[in-house]
């Protein structure tokens, strides 16, 4: 989503958390911070607020084609609401989990906050928030509205409240279930924790909106769509909407008890970018939303679920004599608003919800702490409390290492993870994730846990082939994205090249298109970081059917690249990627060539004695021979966060099987060669013996 800027601004501050000082811990229910914003000192005071998911929090990933569930440990202590003292009208809503992330109105002005993660120094970016997007969405349903005056939703809304005071008064929930397609999942880096921690964060501000009109949003769980998308996601919304429909209404509500289904896509779907079904909640059939989510901007992500959830509850849009609080914009506005507060309008079509008994699901108050599904033993879903689960008697039958009774059998380590066989763990030094490229590091198993160490790689940051940069595990270099597209030989095009082309701004040579779908042109200093050019091609690649090769002619050579046609399921290889160097100490982000201080690449050789590389913990990884921590003394290489490293370093460990197998066999050649040396030795003994008998007797 791109929205419509009411102002650049952005500035870098330290939030002071005043509790510190004080001696309270970090996570009390009352926690206040400072903040110097445009020259002013602002005292946010925040308040805790919990019950915001389950307890046992159940997520759902998928390995190997095959659905995996946990429960992972969830920080419940991290959200709060707040206001800025001697600001009547401020509202802050803040989640404290791993930095300050939210949103603060502060003297009628609308900000953002977020941690800026590669810095060491507490630092966060506060920046204004743009109230109106060019973003809308559409609505399953009749969306035809009712033009009441003020004075008619008043006199509506008062007599409503004498007849159905208990509606009003009374707290409402909302038992909310989102899932997370691939595509998205793959924008957070493939890392479950981040996606989970960044669904949380637009969960609780979520909260925050829905809490005007009485209403609790309680996340039952979460699915992340980890391997691949289990529905067709198609550029028309309402298509996917009725897609995920389907898939709610045949799987997920067999598996988790909730009210309302999201889901959210990283796709960029120009204008449109919600679907809802109005009037949806507490059916089988239609509560369902789906969100497209194609940037960072969580503020956004937020405002549009809360529109989208509001659509749930038969809010329609708003009309011109719909008002909310003074303000001209509301949350049901037509296009999406990061402003907080629902117009009369709202109120009115939400009563009529209640009024018709189509929303009784809301006032079932969640049980917390109770299961959040319908888990049992035998589901082949490793629920709470059991240590695996083989399914039937049946399946159990042919699992070696679970017990009917989802409990491992006598002797079993474990029944499955990448650092299980056989039914035990693998012993400590045992490669589970090689490294796949030359920014990647190798993680070993520990020999007491059945899972892989967490993924590592060098430091963002760190120089690789090619004149390049490590960029989340990957040495990203044009040379070799030329080459991934084009194939050996190829060379990154001359720099006219990408000035005549990315200068364009068509489907052939652009920086980005925005919200709309209109290609950007490229600034000069950005042209490298659009799309991917190359020359000195041998031979024509095959190219998928969503590419077209382009090729032109430039100062006595060819200058080739690709057209992608956008599909939610395929990746544009055509586009350079971000991490890509753009000039001397220049990368590409997002389409912009920026310095590399913006990794923040603070690597120090010599903590690692010159033996080894920063990882993205910071810490040293060792080379072969040397022991972390600090590669000083003599190992065998690893860092603190891969595992401990064979005796034999992996690259080697194939190579010493081969020559073992190589010798063995060689062996085996051996000893039958002696054996036929003997047997031929014996034989001829045998036959000369005989043939020596033979001539005596004829002598005789």
């Amino acid at each position: 989503m791109h929205c419509k800027q009411e102002s650049l601004y952005y500035e870098i501050v330290i939030p002071r958390n005043l509790m510190m000082f004080r001696g309270v811990e970090e996570k009390a229910e009352k926690v206040s911070y400072v903040l110097l914003i445009r020259g002013k000192r602002h005292v946010i005071n925040l308040k805790q607020k919990r019950g915001l998911f389950v307890k046992n929090f159940p997520v759902y990933t998928h390995q190997n084609g095959k659905l995996r569930l946990d429960m992972p440990f969830i920080q419940d202590d991290c959200y709060y609401d707040g206001y800025s003292e001697g600001d009547t009208g401020s509202l802050v809503t803040i989640s404290t989990c791993s930095g300050l992330r939210g949103i603060l109105t502060l003297q009628g002005t609308v900000f953002g906050i977020k941690p800026i993660n590669t810095s060491n120094k507490f630092e966060h970016m506060v920046y204004r928030v743009s109230l109106k997007s060019d973003v809308s969405c559409v609505v399953n349903g009749d969306e035809q509205e009712e033009l009441l005056t003020n004075s008619q939703f008043q006199s509506r809304i008062e007599l409503s409240s004498l007849r159905m005071p208990y509606m009003w008064s009374h707290p409402k929930y909302v038992e909310m279930f989102i899932v997370v397609d691939n595509k998205r999942f793959q924008m957070w880096n493939y890392n479950v924790t981040k996606t989970t921690q960044m669904v949380m964060d637009v969960h609780a501000l979520v909260n925050r909106y829905m809490r005007e009109v009485n209403v609790k949003v309680v996340l039952t769980g979460l699915e992340i769509w980890t391997e691949r998308n289990l529905v067709q996601i198609a550029l028309n919304l309402q298509e996917t909407l009725q897609n995920f429909n389907q898939w709610r209404d045949w799987h997920l509500l067999r598996r988790v008890r909730h009210d309302v289904a999201h889901m959210i896509i990283g796709q960029n779907l120009g204008k449109y970018q919600g679907h809802a079904f109005l009037s949806g909640i507490c059916t089988d059939k239609n509560a369902t939303s789906v969100e497209a989510f194609s940037h960072e901007d969580t503020l956004h992500l937020a405002a549009l679920m809360a529109h989208e959830l509001g659509h749930n509850l038969g809010m329609k849009h708003d009309h011109v004599d719909c008002k909310c609080h003074g303000q001209n914009l509301c949350t049901m506005h037509e296009f999406i608003t990061v402003d907080m507060g629902f117009s009369d309008c709202s109120f009115h079509y939400f009563y009529q919800l209640l009024h018709k008994h189509r929303g009784n699901c809301l006032f079932n108050k969640p049980e917390l702490q109770s299961s959040f599904g319908k888990s049992y033993c035998g589901n082949k879903i490793v629920d709470q409390g059991e240590e695996c689960d083989c399914g039937s008697v049946l399946d159990c039958q042919k699992d070696h290492c679970c017990l009917p009774s989802c409990h491992l059998k006598k002797g079993s380590d474990c029944a499955f993870g990448s650092c299980c066989k056989n039914c035990k763990f693998l012993k400590a030094t045992t490669p589970c994730r090689p490294s796949v490229d030359e920014c990647d590091l190798p993680e070993y198993c520990n020999g007491t846990s059945k899972w892989c160490q967490a993924d590592t790689h060098k430091q963002d940051g760190t120089p690789c082939k090619e004149q390049g940069y490590c960029y989340q595990g990957q040495c990203r270099s044009l040379e070799n994205q030329c080459v991934k597209i084009f194939g050996q030989g190829t060379r990154v095009a001359q720099e006219k090249c990408y000035h005549y082309m990315n200068t364009k701004g068509d489907r052939f040579g652009n920086c980005g298109s925005d919200s709309k779908g209109i290609f950007n042109k490229c600034k000069n200093e950005d042209i490298k970081c659009g799309r991917l050019l190359c020359e000195n091609i041998q031979k024509l690649p095959r190219i998928g059917k969503h590419h077209t090769l382009i090729q032109f002619p430039m100062h006595g050579t060819w200058c080739w690249g690709t057209e992608f046609f956008e599909d939610i399921n395929r990746v544009d290889e055509g586009e350079v990627k971000d991490g890509s160097p753009c000039g001397p100490q220049k990368i590409c982000i997002n389409r912009t060539c920026l310095d590399t201080t913006v990794l923040h690449y603070d690597c120090n050789l010599e903590k690692c004695h010159g033996k080894g590389v920063c990882n993205n913990f910071k810490n040293c990884h060792c080379a072969y021979g040397y022991a972390p921590p600090t590669c000083e003394f003599e190992g065998y290489g690893g860092s603190l966060n891969s595992g401990p490293a064979p005796r034999v370093p992996a690259k080697y460990g194939k190579k010493l099987k081969i020559l073992i197998w190589v010798l063995h066999f060689l062996f085996l050649v051996l000893i039958a060669t002696v054996f036929l040396f003997v047997y031929i030795h014996r034989k001829k003994t045998s036959v000369n013996a005989k043939t020596s008998l033979q001539k005596q007797d004829e002598q005789m």
